[in-house]
C-alpha cells in the first residue's frame, strides 16, 4: 500500500462519517420529549433496589434504608454535580417531604444521617448506625459490575462524544482502578460478597473488549 494512504482514507472516512452521525443524533435529540438517558434517576432506582436486598440481609431498618436510599442523591441535577455537600442537601430536601408526609421527627432524622453519611468513594472505617452503611454499600454497588459500566458507557459519550473503542477501553480500565477502593471498603458480608463478584464482572469484559481489539494489525 502506498506510505501514508491509510491514513488519509481514514481521515476522509471518519470526518464523512461524523458529519452525518452529528445530524442524525440533532435531529433524534430534538425530537425527544424526555432525556435521553436518566442516569440520576435509574441511578436511584437501583440503589433502593440494593437496599432493599441488603437491608433485608442485614436485619437492618427496612424503612429506615428505603426512605434514605430514595433521597440519596436528590439535590444532584447532573451527572456529577454535588460535591460533598450533596448529602446535608438531599438530607434537607428528604426532611422536609417526609415531616410534611407524617413520618415521625425521629424515624425522619435517622433518614437523614443515613443520607448525610453515603457520600465518597471509600471509606476509613464501618459507618455507624448499620442503616448508614447499607445506604453508603448500596450506593457505591451501583457503580460496580456491569451495571456500574453501563452507567459509565452512557455518561462518558457526554464527556467524551465520538469515542472509539479504544477510547471506551481506556475509560472502563482507569475506571476499574478508581473502583478497587471502593469495593475493599464494604463491611458487612453481604456486601463484600457483591462487590467481588461485580467487580470480577468488571474484570472479565474488560478482558473480553481487550482480546477483541488486540487482534495484531
Amino acid at each position: 500500500m502506498i506510505v501514508g494512504l491509510e491514513d488519509k482514507m481514514r481521515e476522509r472516512v471518519l470526518r464523512e462519517s461524523s458529519a452525518t452521525a452529528l445530524e442524525e443524533w440533532t435531529d433524534f435529540l430534538n425530537r425527544l420529549d424526555e432525556p435521553f438517558f436518566n442516569y440520576r434517576g435509574t441511578h436511584v432506582v437501583e440503589v433502593v433496589r440494593v437496599a432493599k436486598h441488603l437491608a433485608r440481609a442485614t436485619g437492618a431498618d427496612y424503612d429506615v434504608v428505603v426512605m434514605a436510599a430514595w433521597f440519596h442523591d436528590v439535590s444532584k441535577s447532573s451527572t456529577t454535580g454535588g460535591g460533598g455537600v450533596h448529602g446535608k442537601d438531599s438530607a434537607n430536601i428528604a426532611r422536609g417531604f417526609l415531616l410534611k408526609e407524617g413520618i415521625d421527627s425521629e424515624i425522619v432524622e435517622r433518614v437523614c444521617d443515613a443520607i448525610e453519611k453515603h457520600v465518597g468513594m471509600t471509606l476509613d472505617e464501618p459507618l455507624s448506625p448499620i442503616e448508614a452503611q447499607i445506604v453508603w454499600e448500596a450506593d457505591k454497588l451501583v457503580k460496580l459490575g456491569f451495571v456500574g459500566m453501563l452507567f459509565d458507557l452512557f455518561n462518558g459519550l457526554r464527556y467524551e462524544p465520538n469515542s472509539d473503542m479504544e477510547c471506551i477501553l481506556k475509560r472502563i480500565q482507569k475506571t476499574l482502578l478508581i473502583l478497587r477502593p471502593t469495593a475493599a471498603s464494604m463491611n458487612t458480608d453481604i456486601a463484600k460478597g457483591m462487590a467481588s463478584d461485580r467487580i470480577r464482572s468488571y474484570e472479565i469484559i474488560i478482558q473480553i473488549l481487550e482480546s477483541e481489539l488486540n487482534l495484531g494489525v
